[in-house]
């Protein structure tokens, strides 16, 4: 069974070879390595070329920048194996049996198997590994929508991420599934759809990926109006597809409708650490989903200035406070 891992390359000359090593001492061999490098600017495409003449399972594209979401569609487009892995440049595999653990859990009907992952502080230097244990029980006897849905009402995390997914990669190119171009938490927008798509899920209860923090420059800790607007815009997109969609489960709407509850107020509370001049174009972008605080998952005090004072009013006062 040849996986595919893929892995965008951008101004990553820091990291890119750790991220490449690690990829080379997998135990499982049957690979296919592919680095695209996202238009460069510094070291790291020459690092990608002088790594494929050591191991010729290694192919190198060098495209014009077009951001993540298009560098890992190029790398898929461009993929061989019946299976994808993606793995982000500046992070790693967490040792050498991440992909066997989770290609041992592939069935004649499981199409994608999650995984954990640990953050790495590049501040501390220390390693968080997820705090919860993926459950063969949530996902046993059901489709992948039901799956996943499962998934979410059980664990509060950012279980969609696409470097803790090993997956068939014909459920992108028979679906037409791809990930936005330019979108940022473009995963979200993304990888639920995929797993829509899967006959089956697995789940593999071991961390298979060191997801680097606090990296300078990294576009995850950029935090900016277009990252808060793209957010809102995703769930603006998952709040029309499941009211209008007739082929969603009620387990996996409700779970969704859920989920995008929670994801909206974790960004309202972000919203201390915008810059003074991008605050009015966030709060104007977030307004239209104000009615998402209405929820139970809200915590009650929110709930509650959000009724007394309206949507501006409750953030003025959180403005205020530093809450």
């Amino acid at each position: 069974m040849l996986i595919s891992v893929i892995i965008p390359v951008y101004n990553i000359e820091n990291y890119v070879e750790e991220c490449i090593k690690s990829v080379l001492a997998q135990d499982y061999k049957e690979l296919e390595i592919i680095l695209v490098d996202d238009g460069s600017t510094d070291s790291s495409g020459r690092i990608c070329d002088d790594y494929a003449k050591r191991d010729n399972r290694i192919k190198v594209y060098h495209i014009e920048n077009c951001g993540l979401s298009g560098a890992r569609n190029y790398g898929t487009k461009n993929a061989t194996g019946e299976f994808v892995y993606y793995l982000d440049g500046d992070d790693c595999f967490a040792d050498e049996l991440s992909v066997s653990s989770s290609a041992a859990k592939i069935t004649d009907e499981v199409d994608a198997v999650i995984a954990k992952y640990a953050n790495f502080d590049m501040g501390t230097g220390t390693i968080t590994p997820e705090p919860f244990s993926l459950k063969d029980e949530y996902v046993a006897d059901k489709n992948g929508e039901d799956g996943f849905a499962t998934l979410l009402n059980n664990i509060d995390r950012p279980i969609w991420c696409a470097w803790r997914t090993l997956f068939r990669r014909s459920l992108m190119i028979d679906n037409n599934i791809w990930f936005r171009l330019g979108q940022l938490n473009e995963d979200l927008d993304m990888m639920p759809h995929l797993y829509r798509a899967a006959r089956k899920l697995a789940v593999n209860d071991r961390v298979n990926t060191l997801y680097r923090m606090n990296r300078e420059g990294s576009i995850m800790t950029t935090i900016s109006a277009s990252r808060f607007i793209g957010v809102f815009q995703i769930i603006t997109r998952w709040l029309d597809f499941i009211n209008t969609d007739g082929n969603c489960s009620d387990t996996f709407r409700k779970a969704m409708l859920r989920q995008m509850e929670i994801t909206y107020f974790s960004y309202i509370r972000k919203f201390k650490s915008i810059a003074k001049k991008e605050k009015s174009v966030v709060i104007s972008a977030a307004k239209p989903l104000s009615f998402l605080l209405n929820s139970q998952y809200v915590r009650p005090k929110y709930r509650m200035l959000y009724k007394m004072f309206g949507f501006k009013g409750m953030v003025y006062i959180m403005l205020l406070s530093g809450r």
